[in-house]
């Protein structure tokens, strides 16, 4: 987003930052408010509906114009919103699940799993808005378009500085246009993807109030049933 608000629309790095704020308060707001919430709806009905507004906001922003800041930035916030319900409440699911003796290993993982998670988000996604943004800016031209310009649209703006003022001009509208084009693939195919992800919530957590999770005993033979194996490992070194 802070690339599209600096290369598309033409914001400066300070001004882009600003405009993320909202997103950002809003996702603070809706973690610190979650908890409250599932007590009161139950936990699978609060992250479906978290990513039921997430695929709202994804889908705004890829239908009110990638050249209307306003309006996109409203979308972004309301998808941002949206992802803070289900953040807020997982670490503590994963939690009540585990026995109380292995919460830092659990803990461990939930953190381990989220920026794997946040990782493939912005590879996969990235790589679809990449993708499109290359086929479009290779269609919307019969001349040959320097590789660089093809990478990216920062390397388009760098590629356009060694042509005359005209083709310059051509270019870097070329590349913004395939730029939002490719932005709002990856914004229908994220909204897609929440709404697939709504839908597992609402199916596979539990929904009421009272959320009763099968957690095994934190007993000493619990404890001890770990023992072993450790040993074993250690042994087998």
């Amino acid at each position: 987003m802070a690339q599209h608000l600096q290369a598309v629309l033409g914001l400066s790095p300070l001004a882009a930052g600003l405009a993320l704020v909202p997103a950002s308060v809003a996702m603070i707001a809706a973690i610190l408010a979650a908890p409250a919430l599932a007590q009161r709806f139950g936990i699978g009905r609060v992250m479906s509906a978290g990513l039921v507004v997430a695929a709202l906001g994804a889908f705004i922003v890829a239908q009110v114009g990638t050249g209307e800041l306003t309006p996109l930035l409203a979308g972004y916030s309301v998808s941002i919103l949206g992802l803070g319900l289900p953040s807020g409440l997982v670490p503590g699911l994963i939690l009540r699940v585990a026995p109380s003796h292995q919460a830092g290993s659990a803990s461990a993982l939930q953190e381990t799993a989220g920026e794997f998670g946040m990782a493939a988000g912005v590879a996969i996604f990235g790589s679809i808005a990449a993708s499109s943004y290359r086929d479009r800016l290779t269609a919307s031209t019969t001349d040959a378009v320097p590789d660089r310009a093809l990478d990216s649209i920062s390397g388009a703006i760098s590629a356009a500085e060694s042509l005359s003022p005209s083709a310059a001009h051509d270019m870097v509208q070329a590349a913004q246009a395939a730029y939002a084009g490719g932005f709002t693939t990856a914004a229908l195919v994220a909204a897609a993807t929440f709404a697939a992800l709504a839908l597992l919530a609402a199916t596979q957590v539990p929904r009421g109030a009272d959320v009763v999770i099968q957690q095994q005993p934190d007993t000493p033979e619990a404890r001890s049933s770990d023992v072993p194996a450790r040993g074993k490992g250690a042994d087998e070194r």
